[in-house]
């Protein structure tokens, strides 16, 4: 059993030049270049989409492609980390009026009767360079985007080639394997790889560091006109479980103790002391994915949004 200890983690952290958090992190230090800051907070079910299908929904709302893992990320409870949080949410509030052109700045920084939180996204799907061959065509026939040959073509990746969507996007999805890859997000729990299929029951209601970049965009348009922000997620680190909310109330009620899996399916087993996940520590899956089977990576200077020089 690993035990979450958040004074020495908040010490370790605070060592950091690139955790926002800090009492001294300097706001004019920064710049518009490449870079990864870290972050704390809690993430709780509220918009939250981290599924392998991430916010999409149907096509009236916008094509799979570009469909985006998304969560909000909160204050915690945990001392010392929710003083840290709330400057941190003042200094991304600073950072956004530092280069916003107009006064609507939108898409990262919510405040409401809820309280304060940053969201944070990830495309699930990136562009191919080079169109791949693809093992799986679907119903639909499939779309040639220029005409070289198969038989020349490169192997598809085993994450985009293997990708769990409901049924009724299978065709969808097939008909974009060979010119979009599937991009894990990169979720490590006591140091092991979170699988897909596994982060939205492992993520929900958790204490987390997150790494992230920010993006920047003016759109300008006849009726909307305003500043687009995006936090942009490079890993996530699971610290501790926070009470989970029990899907079906007739199960019993939720604690620090137990986790609950969805309504219809058995409690999940497992001793969740403060700081402990429960489970067994799965071994780093093997995969052509960036995320799979590497340590977790600290904030540093070497790419991503504004950094602090």
């Amino acid at each position: 059993m690993v035990m979450f200890n958040a004074k020495q983690y908040r010490q370790n952290l605070a060592e950091n030049d690139n955790y926002l958090g800090k009492s001294d992190f300097a706001l004019d230090s920064l710049e518009w270049r490449s870079a990864k800051i870290g972050h704390i907070g809690n993430i709780t079910d509220y918009r939250f989409n981290v599924t392998p299908m991430g916010n999409y929904i149907n096509l009236d709302y916008g094509s799979l492609d570009k469909a985006k893992f998304q969560f909000h990320l909160t204050a915690p409870v945990t001392f010392p980390f929710h003083e840290d949080y709330n400057r941190a949410f003042q200094q991304l509030r600073g950072l956004q009026s530092s280069v916003a052109v107009t006064p609507r700045q939108n898409n990262m920084l919510f405040k409401d009767a809820g309280g304060q939180s940053i969201r944070m996204t990830k495309s699930v799907f990136n562009k191919r360079k080079t169109q791949v061959r693809d093992s799986s065509p679907p119903s639909k026939k499939r779309k040639i985007e220029n005409e070289k040959k198969e038989d020349d073509m490169e192997e598809m990746d085993e994450d985009t080639k293997n990708w769990k969507v409901p049924s009724h996007m299978w065709d969808d999805l097939n008909l974009m394997k060979p010119n979009y890859q599937a991009i894990s997000l990169p979720i490590f729990e006591n140091g092991q790889f979170i699988e897909p299929n596994q982060v939205q029951q492992q993520l929900e209601n958790t204490l987390v560091e997150v790494i992230f970049s920010i993006n920047h965009a003016f759109i300008k348009k006849d009726y909307d006109t305003h500043d687009s922000f995006q936090a942009e997620i490079k890993q996530v680190i699971i610290l501790k479980k926070t009470i989970s909310q029990a899907n079906n109330p007739c199960t019993g009620p939720a604690s620090f103790g137990k986790r609950r899996w969805d309504g219809d399916k058995k409690m999940a087993s497992g001793d969740l002391t403060e700081g402990s996940s429960g489970n067994k520590a799965k071994e780093p899956a093997q995969s052509s994915s960036n995320t799979k089977g590497k340590e977790p990576i600290r904030p540093n200077t070497s790419n991503g949004g504004p950094s602090g020089s």
